[in-house]
């Protein structure tokens, strides 16, 4: 395990001999990263897995500092330093654009870099198929954000007066984004029990208790996603400018996984990336991704 003040590396260990590395990066939105074990258990039949296990920001002292979405970004940069060489990368929804800006960053200065890019479901460029998340941070002023979803954390915790968005504010945004669904879930599950179907019942039960258990953010990180992933789209990877001159060179596999996925939602990266893959002096391998 590697330990950071706000996120600790784990390791699970395949049993398979000579199994390969993954990085899987695990959001920071408010759950934890227990929610993606399926998504482990299934690797490890092939993989020895790396996962990020966020620490609850209530519970991290104010001598630690701030995390800001910068940081975020180093985070992933010092993880894929790591484990390279010959490390593949998962980021699962929230964390695509901190681990395509990392993977960048690495790219322009010839350091580790992953044998493939998985980014599965994220706001590469929110202006796309905006959700109701998306319609809020450009609806609201920045400020609104500052004065109604921050507050310190209580005296009883060792993060006492950190900054932070609650969990259970969370909470209550993610279950307003579709309370019918949530709604209609809780019924079936009432029905599921009069007709004792306990094995659905259970399985409704050990889903909420993962769905209902929220961390708290920092306030830094949160407020940077807000201005610079959902207002600003910034493409400066977070303070620092990478070479767009050349493009993360990954494998061939990578470029046709990307292939299979819908043509509005490929336009996104390929946007991002155009400046350098237009380029005739990548190395064969990033011109692969020309196709996206």
């Amino acid at each position: 395990m590697l330990e950071k003040p706000f996120c600790n590396l784990v390791r699970f260990k395949s049993k398979k001999k000579n199994a390969r590395k993954v990085l899987v990066v695990a959001p920071l939105s408010g759950h934890h990263a227990t929610l993606l074990r399926d998504t482990v258990r299934t690797l490890l039949l092939e993989h020895d897995v790396w996962i990020s296990d966020w620490v609850n920001a209530r519970l991290v002292p104010l001598t630690a500092g701030p995390f800001h979405l910068a940081d975020y970004v180093d985070y992933v940069r010092d993880w894929i330093r790591f484990l390279s060489p010959d490390v593949h990368v998962i980021s699962v929804c929230q964390p695509t654009v901190p681990v395509l800006a990392a993977v960048s960053l690495l790219a322009s200065k010839n350091e580790a870099q992953p044998r493939t890019m998985v980014m599965m479901g994220g706001p590469i460029d929110a202006r796309r198929s905006p959700t109701a998340v998306n319609n809020l941070a450009r609806q609201k002023p920045y400020s609104w954000f500052e004065q109604h979803v921050i507050e310190r954390v209580p005296s009883k915790y060792p993060g006492y007066m950190r900054r932070v968005y609650p969990g259970f504010l969370q909470h209550l945004g993610f279950v307003a984004m579709n309370p019918d669904r949530h709604l209609n879930a809780h019924v079936d599950y009432y029905h599921k029990l009069i007709a004792g179907d306990g094995e659905s019942a259970a399985a409704h039960r050990r889903f909420y208790d993962e769905y209902n258990a929220v961390l708290d953010m920092p306030a830094e990180y949160y407020l940077d996603t807000v201005k610079m992933v959902f207002r600003r789209r910034a493409r400066r990877h977070f303070g620092q400018r990478p070479d767009r001159g050349r493009a993360p060179a990954l494998p061939q596999h990578s470029a046709r996984a990307a292939h299979a996925l819908r043509r509005r939602r490929r336009r996104p990266l390929r946007d991002f990336l155009r400046p350098a893959l237009a380029r005739d002096d990548l190395p064969a391998r990033a011109r692969l991704h020309r196709h996206l």
